[in-house]
């Protein structure tokens, strides 16, 4: 895949790599031998220490990785509306996608704040520059703080109206 790629362009430039986590299911039904194929590529190239697959994992765990990542990383080629973006954004994590229109959509807010990167879902070349950065990305200042207020007013006024309309209607249906 264009990871695996990208990290190998990097082995090539003797550039240090990153260690790039995956969740989620490890099988597929109309390809039951892809993951096993995936593994081996990975074995084959030599990046087992710098791509680990967890699987699925639990989502409390999840969010914790998610809390300790340096960033969200989403190579996709089609998205409906994708949930680990979603994720990034309310946690504060920078965001790297591939230049899909959907991506475009949901990380519009993030692009004006300088917290989203993009890349072809088959530029090799643009993803392993970007994951060149990413050993220096825990360093203060590597990306601008997010104003958290100015991204979530418009959610905090929608949950403040459906907790009073909740309160509301348990006002009207108690004896």
């Amino acid at each position: 895949g264009l990871v695996v790629a990208a990290l190998q362009a990097l082995r090539q430039q003797g550039l240090p790599l990153p260690l790039v986590v995956s969740t989620g299911k490890t099988e597929d039904l109309r390809r039951p031998a892809y993951f096993a194929e995936f593994e081996a590529s990975l074995r084959a190239a030599g990046l087992g220490n710098a791509y680990r697959v967890l699987g699925v994992i639990d989502r409390q765990d999840m969010l914790v990785l998610l809390a300790h990542s340096v960033l969200v990383l989403n190579p996709s080629r089609f998205e409906g509306w994708s949930t680990s973006v979603e994720e990034a954004k309310a946690l504060g994590k920078p965001v790297w996608v591939s230049d899909i229109a959907v991506h475009r959509e949901q990380t519009a807010e993030l692009l004006a704040l300088g917290h989203v990167d993009f890349f072809g879902a088959d530029d090799v070349q643009a993803l392993s520059t970007l994951l060149a950065r990413a050993p220096t990305l825990g360093q203060p200042d590597a990306y601008p703080p997010l104003p958290q207020p100015a991204l979530y007013k418009g959610f905090e006024r929608q949950f403040m109206a459906l907790l009073r309309s909740f309160a509301i209607s348990q006002e009207v249906a108690s004896p």
